[in-house]
């Protein structure tokens, strides 16, 4: 099986010598960061914006299996805990840095598919559940 070409990816090729993860998204490098600033703000530019103020904070690791996540930061590293289409807290979850774990593209694939696959994701997810909570009431 051929790996993804994208420095320290080793998902298979999904097209042109990348994974899914690196073909679909584009980094959100200092070019992005650049553009953003550039154009009118929307919603996708902020949070772009967002996730790039959390990589510069955070190390650059999983925070659930402590994996280093290599290269530029893709929007497949943050995971939001609580999703943004929620209809009770998403709008206050969107840009809570505090629902935002990091994690590796594989792991995030799989906690999409399985959202309690991780004690961790559950835990978190619980606290801000009730911290929007008594936000609400």
């Amino acid at each position: 099986m051929r790996e993804c070409n994208y420095d320290g990816c080793t998902f298979p090729i999904f097209s042109r010598g990348f994974c899914k993860y690196h073909m679909e998204r584009k980094p959100l490098n200092k070019g992005t960061k650049q553009l953003m600033s550039k154009r009118k703000e929307s919603s996708s530019n902020k949070m772009g914006e967002f996730f790039l103020s959390i990589w510069d904070k955070r190390p650059h690791k999983s925070e659930i299996s402590n994996i280093t996540l290599h290269g530029e930061p893709l929007s497949t590293y943050f995971h939001h805990l609580i999703e943004k289409s929620d209809i009770l807290y998403g709008e206050l979850a969107k840009f809570d840095e505090s629902n935002i774990i990091l994690l590796s593209g594989e792991e995030h694939e799989l906690v999409h598919k399985d959202m309690y696959r991780y004690e961790e994701v559950n835990k978190r997810r619980k606290k801000l559940l009730e911290k929007y909570e008594k936000e609400r009431n």
